[in-house]
């Protein structure tokens, strides 16, 4: 292990072959000036990509690409540089580089590069960030801090006001005191605990549909963007919709109770 570390978490990242050829071309050219250097020991790269519930282990660009471009579904791709000692009891000789890049939620996707210089460390590890630092996904909107808290306040939002929509209704079929406001607290019980249930659900899809880590492949992400722009587009439209219409039928209702 090297004397020196950087390592960064990666969010928000759409994956391009492009890019991923750019990554390659960076650990290439340090494997080129490290073997060059090192003569203790010698560098290799190795790529794994995992597609499709299967894993494979390539040590050449072009079988990773091949992988790369006839998966259906991407979960994972590390990029590894690594140094191996002539020394039977040392393995590493202080140089390793690994960029885990994966859209399973349950991972951390990370670049992390380590040796024994302290400049050799920051310019390899800015040159690869450079390059990550430009594939920032256009949904990254998605994983801002607030959308928990919206999706939350949306959803008791709406509770609130389809209770009150219900109990309309309901109290006019009631004949005992005070029936809206006995009919509104039963249904935002109810709502309010089968909203309990189905937050996390949502939260659980808005990871599955925007991953930290997005895999786009020309031919292959239509659906996936199409699916994107139409939540993108829908949850905007149907927060306006539901807070318009439902203002515009419940004010009178509410009038009533200033009354």
């Amino acid at each position: 292990m090297g004397n020196y570390l950087r390592d960064k978490n990666l969010t928000k990242k759409t994956i391009t072959e492009e890019a991923l050829q750019s990554l390659v071309e960076i650990l290439e050219e340090q494997e080129r000036s490290l073997n060059q250097k090192n003569a203790n020991g010698y560098c290799y790269l190795s790529f794994i990509i995992r597609y499709d519930r299967k894993g494979y282990r390539v040590f050449v660009v072009e079988d990773l690409l091949n992988h790369y471009k006839k998966a259906r579904e991407i979960e994972r791709i590390v990029l590894k540089l690594d140094v191996v000692s002539d020394m039977p009891s040392q393995m590493h000789n202080g140089e390793a580089i690994e960029i885990w890049l994966s859209n399973m939620n349950n991972e951390n996707p990370n670049l992390k590069v380590e040796g024994n210089t302290l400049d050799w460390v920051n310019l390899t590890f800015a040159a690869l960030d450079d390059v990550l630092d430009q594939c920032r996904s256009r949904f990254s909107w998605v994983k801002g801090s607030w959308i928990p808290l919206t999706v939350q306040l949306l959803g008791v939002v709406i509770v609130f006001f389809v209770s009150l929509l219900l109990s309309q209704y309901a109290s006019e079929h009631l004949i005992f005191e005070n029936p809206g406001l006995f009919t509104f607290i039963f249904f935002f019980l109810v709502l309010s605990n089968i909203w309990t249930y189905l937050n996390p659900l949502i939260m659980r899809a808005l990871e599955i549909i925007f991953p930290n880590i997005y895999f786009s492949r020309k031919g292959k992400e239509d659906l996936n963007l199409v699916a994107q722009a139409a939540i993108s587009a829908g949850f905007f439209g149907f927060v306006w919709y539901v807070l318009s219409t439902l203002s515009t039928k419940l004010t009178p209702f509410l009038l009533s109770f200033i009354k």
